[in-house]
């Protein structure tokens, strides 16, 4: 949502050529795209590593079950 509002306030020429408009909307809508790119990739991270976490909490209960 933010990156179709930023792109539709590039495409309105008059008012991005004022000012500093155009080096702000440029800075503003390169953050957004690294900022999803990081999200992503935190998230691929976090779906990865949840078997292995759940395989160890559950070696961990089976043994000590066994222990007793």
């Amino acid at each position: 949502m933010t990156e179709y509002l930023l792109k539709r306030a590039q495409n309105n020429k008059p008012n991005y050529y004022k000012g500093i408009n155009i080096i702000e909307t440029s800075h503003l809508l390169s953050r957004v795209k690294g900022n999803a790119l990081m999200l992503t990739v935190i998230a691929l991270l976090i779906t990865a590593a949840l078997p292995y976490l759940y395989a160890s909490f559950s070696e961990y209960a089976s043994t000590e079950k066994d222990a007793h």
